[in-house]
């Protein structure tokens, strides 16, 4: 018979003749695996003839230098192999291989492989860096456990991206082959950012909640597969960032990457004088939250920002398109405060913005009309108020008409629109209702839009719940002449005044009121409504620069 002798220098998969097709008759080989290390073999498939008589008449016989020799025939199923465990601590194993000139079947394959402590288990404190499975891109062994710890400085948070993972068939169940990835806590315990064990994952990338991450490795008895390669950077967390020019941008840690978990990001913007205004323009926000949209105050709840002016304190969090109107915060002061707070788990693109100051002298208290973009339409706020007839046909001259409110989506746009005009400093809303396109006048009660569709979607004024939902709208009883519709957010509270509620709500009101409105136009329509306000004469010195740019450039693109 035949006598083979293989240097094992990682792993190598010792396999009978044919394997996974039948072995040959009458075939005798022995092989002597060695190395320099503890050797161990483990058996992953075996199907030889079965005995008779108590005689193996095809089988293999396993020697190492811990055991006496062991012959095994027949057949092995999964539990069986598990509980054969083989290993040589002088690095030597040999394996005989005998078969018979009668029944055959498919044999047997097993791995042979050393693994070295640095192989498995690491501590690593660079600031960048890869870690992989053992014998990457080649098959890592069987029965592994293995553990590797990134350990950056304090101040720092790790950035890790799997590049590639795979393990072999996968299993959703994540008992057999995975990598577990968890963040370690100043106190001890974990924040577990996922267990990965699908057949094939690439390009996910993990922020860690502390400046400690654990990477775990688990692989079961069978079928291995190449394993996972991912690359690691460590990422300072911020610091306290003053910016006291005149002028300037700010952005999120990372940014347009994600920004990091558990950090808290101060800002301050301009500097403490009563001569100047400041304006603070964000262009993206997008933060974790529990909807995606775009959420303010007590709902912000997971990442959020806080910002501080002279006149009120606002957090905001959630996602905010770009395709949507700035957001604007202004302070009196020429002072605003930011803060930015993540909490342990997950990330998103973050922010970016930019700020401005000017000389009161400079700035223009007036407030000019605002236009906001939106895939289907775009709205105007007309800050000069008049009564419902006169702004609708204001609107109708323009190729538009009084805003409708068709769906929930669209009272989402509107409730934003007039949120960002009344943070927006010399833009904030002299009314405290606002014409929309709502009324009753063909009928009573029987409430249409402006242009004659019926109402589909109410955002009335349901009361106040402490008593009694007292005010309730609409409540027009036919004599007051209330047939049309605002949308406010004070309503007066039996016997205390009047109370400002968290949101717009519809009011029924006289239509002689004289109230700002809104108009809406279609896409095409946009043009003619700037430049007719352009040919008007509007003095630029009277226009806020953010939204003159957006205008500009509409109208060079048209």
């Amino acid at each position: 018979g035949c006598r083979k002798y293989m240097e094992v220098l990682t792993s190598i998969k010792l396999k009978s003749p044919n394997y996974p097709e039948n072995y040959p008759d009458d075939f005798d080989c022995t092989y002597v695996l060695y190395t320099t290390s503890d050797l161990p073999i483990h058996l992953q498939h075996f199907s030889l003839e079965n005995a008779y008589d108590e005689i193996c008449y095809d089988s293999i016989t396993i020697t190492t230098d811990n055991s006496d020799s062991l012959r095994l025939c027949g057949h092995k199923n999964e539990l069986e192999l598990k509980t054969l465990n083989f290993i040589s601590k002088s690095g030597v194993i040999m394996v005989e291989f005998n078969t018979d000139s009668k029944i055959v079947h498919s044999g047997f394959e097993a791995i042979v492989y050393i693994i070295r402590k640095e192989d498995c288990n690491n501590t690593l404190d660079t600031l960048n860096g890869t870690v992989t499975s053992p014998f990457y891109p080649n098959a890592y062994p069987p029965l592994l456990k293995c553990m590797n710890r990134i350990v950056l400085p304090d101040n720092y948070r790790i950035v890790m991206d799997i590049k590639y993972l795979n393990f072999e068939l996968g299993d959703q169940s994540c008992q057999k082959d995975f990598v577990q990835i968890e963040s370690v806590m100043d106190d001890g315990t974990d924040v577990d950012h996922g267990r990965f064990c699908e057949k094939e994952y690439e390009n996910v990338s993990i922020s860690s909640s502390s400046s400690e991450l654990l990477l775990q490795f688990s692989s079961d008895y069978f079928l291995e597969g190449k394993g996972f390669y991912v690359e690691y950077q460590g990422m300072k967390v911020c610091e306290n960032i003053t910016n006291n020019s005149s002028s300037g941008v700010f952005m999120s840690v990372n940014f347009p990457g994600n920004y990091l978990n558990n950090i808290v990001c101060m800002y301050s913007f301009g500097f403490k004088n009563e001569q100047y205004v400041i304006e603070l323009e964000f262009d993206v926000i997008d933060l974790e939250a529990d909807a995606e949209s775009f959420k303010r105050g007590s709902s912000c709840t997971k990442d959020y920002i806080e910002i501080t002016t002279s006149e009120h304190v606002e957090r905001i969090c959630g996602r905010r398109k770009q395709a949507h109107s700035k957001l604007f915060f202004y302070s009196e002061t020429g002072f605003i405060e930011m803060s930015f707070r993540s909490d342990l788990i997950g990330t998103r693109q973050g922010f970016s913005g930019r700020w401005r100051m000017v000389l009161k002298e400079f700035y223009s208290a007036t407030c000019r009309d605002i236009i906001f973009e939106l895939p289907e339409y775009r709205m105007e706020y007309v800050k000069d108020a008049q009564n419902w007839r006169d702004a609708r046909e204001s609107c109708l001259e323009k190729g538009g008409d009084l805003v409708k409110v068709l769906r929930s989506r669209d009272d989402a746009f509107l409730q934003e629109f007039l949120y960002n005009i009344s943070l927006s400093g010399n833009c904030s809303l002299d009314h405290k209702s606002i014409w929309i396109g709502g009324n009753d006048l063909d009928y009573e009660g029987g409430f249409q839009w402006a242009n004659g569709e019926l109402f589909q979607y109410k955002n009335w004024f349901l009361g106040w719940p402490e008593y009694e939902y007292r005010n309730r709208q609409p409540s027009d009883d036919g004599l007051s002449n209330e047939d049309c519709v605002e949308m406010r957010k004070t309503f007066h509270v039996p016997s205390k005044g009047n109370k400002d509620t968290d949101r717009y709500y519809w009011n029924d009101r006289n239509c002689d009121t004289k109230n700002p409105f809104i108009c809406q136009y279609m896409k095409e329509d946009l043009t003619f409504i700037l430049v007719e306000n352009i040919d008007s004469g509007t003095s630029k010195n009277n226009l806020r620069e953010p939204f003159l740019h957006d205008r500009d450039q509409y109208i060079r693109n048209t």
